[in-house]
């Protein structure tokens, strides 16, 4: 295995966890420790282009869980804007009227001539900042003059404090906005896919309860209209829906019925096309029942068993944990409005809401065990100077300490699952590889300490890992994190129903902890005296503050009988650690890590950018064979050409000639390639004409002219010369023929020249090129395969097929004029 892939493997699993103790955070938190850790990867490997954490970003962001779930209401929303099922605030407040991004002047034009410029007036008395209102006035200005301008004021400070005719006028403004938007007149959006979009929207009542509701059952509902379709049962439902007293349910009719519509307009064609979708919505609704019966919300098994009134159950159980999975991060302000309109107009998705809600907190509860029992290991094992305050001290730390620290659970399974050789061989591995984001040896040393036993806490890193035998630090993290929500609710004066509800719950939660973290027995006694009507709020805002408060030490208390050492089998650990890859692998989260040596795939292997060496070899072949013979037939025209004029001529055109032959000698033909190749854009075509002019000029013409010299003194060439031939039929007719021989066979050789210096370019990367046998060696160089005598014999597949190709062609054609040289030279002839 690649040490990208084992680090992936080390390092994916305690992420995950990592995640979930930072999911209560928001998208800011995520973002910021998103940039604190690419900050430090840059540190870690010494490059601008670091990628050695890639892995551990990608974990955080895919495994957020919050932030996926906006993005999938965005679209549900997106999809049920323009119908009448929801009906969105256009606006959330008459200021965004004097929001030039979203309002043009004609558009601010629009909506004063349907509401008048009076009720308008009245509208932005409600509005405290004047900067605001005198933006407003500043359009009307601009739209009705300095008079409409003054009269709007007036207006404005007339009807300051009058609460009730301000209200009317901000309906009918905001109904206006929301009429035009309908026709089409206006161009308004509503995005709720980031946190702070979606928080905007409850608090400004942009959607009612009802409607995020709608939003969040949508995809329950279209693939309950799916099956019911099939089985012919869509009418029962729509019937219920319809005749239902309350209005959650009802209000869910219209949204079933254009389910129905759009299954049927979706499924359509072939019967296998029909059947694979009612396949699929039925294996999504029995994974949504398996859930919601073991919050024990429903009775049944499939969604066969289901009667009508359980598939409404389904739907709004359904809707209850989307939203809560939603807005899990929200900020308290937001919380409090969602919680409380839930429950007053939605109660039975406010039910499943708020055990989805438990849920969560318990998931937080025991990744935050697991990280604080980690970073106290780490610590011991000497990553880390200090243990770190979740969540908030993940930002103020070294954060290549802290991922060096998520190693040591999976780095303690591996200890103890390879054997002395194994391991010098992972250690060797680590030491040649080509990559230097993967050249891990810290997680070398790692391993050398962890010889021996193995952490309780560890095998939680495992998949399906149970934390039954954790529940009382468990419990205590999730005291802690519902706690810390109480006292951020209390702040926005929530109902007395909702508080009385949550004291409860955290008193239940306390009094099953024994002493396993301090500060617990002085909650309980507050939180049994705010219960009987003994204790003050702010007695319970002081008990909370100082229970959440505790130091990084004191929250680490909890976790000392996880890090006891047990005892694990050699071959128990070689098993969970391959239980543990072949789980990341099936979920393509390891994927294959290049370079691959030879297969019956590969059958030249991979290089590090994972493309197949044998195909490029293949592809670069002819690219190759036809530069050499272009420049060598440019070379042989030109000598040729140049050395029977030389020589027929004599002398000043000799001597022109033969200086600039002696000079082309001592050019340094390589330094003026890429020194041209700066000045001038090179392809292979330009290349073969440069060292065609180049040699063409240089050493084959004295060769030729010396051929030529000994034909000219020939009886032929005098009697054509007697016979009234001119210079240049004497020439092109009788001497070009008789040298032609020799010019082939140095044409042999000007091959090899050419195919070295172009391989020479690619190597530096000097031509513009898709690919050649240059390019592939650069390659290797480029990713440090060829850094070490260790890497160059490890991954010799990537560099012997173009080293072997550049030689073989070259080698083949100075052979062939060897050959030829035989033949042309009887004095070779073997007898």
């Amino acid at each position: 295995m690649s040490p990208q892939n084992v680090m992936k493997g080390v390092e994916i699993p305690a992420t995950k966890y990592l995640t979930y103790a930072i999911l209560d955070q928001g998208e800011d938190f995520l973002d910021a420790l998103r940039d604190v850790l690419d900050k430090g990867q840059k540190v870690f490997v010494g490059l601008d282009n670091a990628q050695a954490f890639r892995h551990v970003l990608d974990t955080l962001t895919g495994n957020y869980e919050p932030r996926k779930m906006r993005t999938r209401l965005q679209f549900e929303l997106s999809s049920l804007l323009n119908t009448n099922i929801i009906s969105p605030k256009a606006i959330a407040g008459v200021e965004e009227l004097t929001d030039r991004s979203k309002f043009s002047l004609d558009n601010f034009g629009a909506v004063v001539e349907e509401v008048g410029l009076e009720t308008l007036a009245k509208a932005f008395a409600g509005v405290e900042d004047e900067r605001t209102v005198n933006r407003a006035a500043l359009r009307v200005r601009a739209l009705y003059g300095p008079e409409e301008r003054d009269r709007f004021k007036t207006i404005v400070d007339e009807n300051r404090g009058k609460v009730e005719g301000i209200r009317k006028s901000e309906e009918k403004v905001f109904e206006a906005v929301s009429r035009l938007a309908a026709e089409g007149l206006l161009d308004i959006s509503l995005n709720i896919e980031n946190q702070r979009a979606f928080e905007t929207a409850v608090l400004n009542e942009t959607l009612r309860t009802l409607d995020f509701v709608k939003i969040a059952a949508y995809p329950t509902l279209r693939d309950l209209a799916t099956v019911l379709l099939a089985k012919k049962r869509a009418e029962e439902f729509e019937s219920y829906l319809k005749s239902s007293s309350s209005p959650e349910v009802s209000s869910l009719a219209d949204l079933f019925a254009l389910s129905v519509q759009r299954v049927r307009e979706n499924v359509e064609g072939s019967e296998e096309t029909r059947e694979f979708y009612v396949r699929s919505a039925r294996d999504a609704l029995n994974q949504e029942i398996k859930v919601l019966a073991s919050y024990e919300l429903l009775q049944a098994k499939s969604v066969d068993d289901l009667a009508v009134d359980q598939m409404v159950e389904l739907v709004l159980g359904s809707a209850g944990r989307t939203l809560a999975i939603t807005t899990f991060d929200f900020s308290s302000a937001a919380r409090v409005d969602l919680l409380e309109a839930l429950s007053r107009d939605a109660p039975k998705t406010f039910q499943a809401y708020k055990i989805e809600t438990k849920a969560l907190q318990e998931k937080v509860a025991e990744a935050r065990f697991f990280i604080y029992a980690t970073f106290s290991e780490a610590k011991d094992l000497g990553i880390l100077d200090e243990i770190p305050q979740l969540p908030s001290g993940l930002l103020e730390s070294d954060i290549v300490k802290i991922v060096q620290a998520l190693d040591v659970p999976v780095g303690e399974i591996f200890a103890q699952a390879l054997t002395d050789k194994e391991y010098e061989s992972l250690k060797r591995e680590f030491e040649i590889t080509g990559d230097v984001n993967y050249r891990r040896m810290d997680f070398i040393d790692l391993l050398s300490k962890l010889r021996g036993r193995t952490a309780k806490f560890a095998k939680l890193v495992l998949p399906d890992a149970d934390f039954s035998g954790f529940s009382q630090p468990v419990n205590y993290y999730k005291l802690q994190l519902m706690a810390l929500r109480l006292l951020e609710d209390l702040g926005n004066e929530p109902v007395e129903s909702l508080v009385e509800e949550q004291v409860k719950e955290l008193l239940e939660l306390a009094n099953s902890l024994e002493k396993v973290g301090p500060g617990v027995e002085e909650l309980k006694e507050v939180l049994n005296a705010f219960l009987d009507n003994k204790g003050a709020e702010d007695d319970l805002l002081m008990a909370l503050y100082d229970f959440t408060m505790a130091s990084p030490e004191t929250l680490v208390l909890p976790v000392n009988a996880a890090l006891e050492k047990v005892e694990l089998d050699h071959q128990e650990a070689r098993k969970e650690l391959v239980s543990l890859y072949d789980y990341l692998s099936v979920r393509s989260l390891l994927g294959v890590s290049h370079p691959l040596p030879p297969s019956r795939w590969h059958w030249l292997g991979t290089d590090p950018n994972g493309r197949d060496i044998f195909i490029q070899l293949m592809y670069s072949t002819p690219s190759e064979f036809a530069l050499g013979v272009l420049a060598a037939i440019i070379t042989v025209t030109i000598g040729t050409i140049i050395g029977t004029v030389s020589a027929f001529y004599g002398g000043l055109v000799d001597n022109f000639f033969m200086r600039l032959a002696d000079i082309m000698l001592l050019f340094p033909g390589i330094a003026f390639l890429i020194v041209l190749s700066g000045f001038m854009e090179m392809n292979l075509i330009k290349l073969a004409i440069v060292l065609g002019l180049l040699s063409g000029f240089g050493g084959i013409t004295l060769v030729l002219k010396a051929q030529a010299l000994t034909i000219k003194v020939k009886p032929f060439i005098e009697a054509a010369r007697v016979a009234g031939g001119s210079n240049a039929y004497i020439i092109f007719n009788h001497i070009v023929p008789n040298v032609m021989p020799l010019s082939f066979l140095y044409m042999m050789f000007s091959v090899t020249s050419a195919v070295f210096s172009e391989a020479v370019l690619s190597f530096f990367g000097l031509l513009k090129i898709r690919m050649s046998w240059g390019i592939m060696i650069n390659t290797v160089w480029s990713s440090g395969y060829l850094s070490s005598g260790q890497a160059i014999g490890t991954y010799w597949w990537l560099w012997l097929p173009a080293g072997a190709a550049i030689t073989l062609l070259c080698s083949a054609f100075y052979f062939l004029g060897r050959g030829l040289e035989e033949i042309v030279n009887p004095r070779l002839r073997k007898r």
